[in-house]
C-alpha cells in the first residue's frame, strides 16, 4: 500500500518555517536513487514522504520526487 494517501495537501509545520533541503541527509539520495527491497519498500516509502512533508512540500511535488524511489525498489511497488 503506498504511503502517500495518508498526506494532507497543507504542510503541518506547527507555525515554524520548514527547515531546508541541504543535502545533509545522505539516506535520502541513497533511497531515492537505489530504492529499497522487499519488507523495507513501505517503511522507506513512508520515511521519504515524511522527510519532504517535514520541508514544507506539497502533495503533488511529494509525489513527483518519490516516484522514481517506488519504481528502483526491488520489487518496484505498485502505485
Amino acid at each position: 500500500m503506498w504511503p502517500l494517501h495518508r498526506l494532507e495537501d497543507a504542510p503541518h509545520t506547527n507555525g515554524q518555517i520548514p527547515a531546508p533541503i541541504t543535502g545533509d541527509d545522505p539516506w535520502v539520495t541513497t533511497a531515492l536513487a537505489a530504492g529499497a527491497p522487499e519488507g523495507q519498500r513501505n517503511s522507506m516509502a513512508t520515511r521519504l514522504i515524511g522527510y519532504f512533508h517535514s520541508k514544507g512540500m506539497p502533495r503533488d511535488v511529494v509525489l513527483s520526487v518519490v516516484l522514481p524511489f517506488a519504481h528502483q525498489c526491488k520489487p518496484p511497488m505498485e502505485l
